[in-house]
């Protein structure tokens, strides 16, 4: 049986932590795709992240929030392997993400990412939508940025903004 490590609480610190990273990460403004990262967070006790968030390059510093996440996952590993407790056992995967009108987005999950006109059509942005197709945007070509084996990875060939 799988039960998130969220309902044995966690410790303040690692409560704390999670505070900062998100502070540090809650401005997505962004000028190109490239300014645009994923990257994962927490530790999940059959191996992997918890999670993956997006954040802007223009707003924080890539190794400062490297390190802030590499600090949390330690810690919730350790707060994990001294406790007997279970987890949510499913893999997390990494984030495509673009930069639609100057805001970092999440496309989705690599494998199942959405187009960014995709997501102009579920945001209901016609405006975004226009210059997308007349920027010859196609609903089936993926678009934003990815990592593969820790480098930058374009998923089509043309910018958005």
């Amino acid at each position: 049986m799988c039960i998130p490590f969220l309902a044995f609480g966690q410790t303040e610190e690692i409560e704390s932590l999670e505070q900062r990273i998100r502070e540090q990460t809650k401005d997505l403004s962004c000028k190109s795709d490239a300014d645009c990262r994923t990257i994962g967070v927490g530790h999940r006790v059959c191996g992997g992240y918890s999670k993956f968030i997006i954040y802007s390059e223009n707003a924080v510093e890539p190794a400062m929030i490297a390190s802030l996440v590499e600090i949390h996952y330690e810690l919730e590993r350790k707060y994990h392997s001294e406790r007997t407790i279970a987890s949510v056992c499913s893999v997390e995967q990494p984030r495509v993400t673009a930069c639609l009108k100057e805001t970092c987005v999440d496309l989705g999950e690599k494998l199942n990412a959405i187009t960014p006109l995709h997501w102009a059509v579920k945001h209901k942005d016609r405006e975004l939508i226009r210059r997308l197709l007349v920027d010859g945007h196609n609903i089936d070509a993926r678009g934003g940025l990815d990592y593969v084996d820790g480098h930058r990875k374009r998923e089509s060939a043309c910018c958005l903004l």
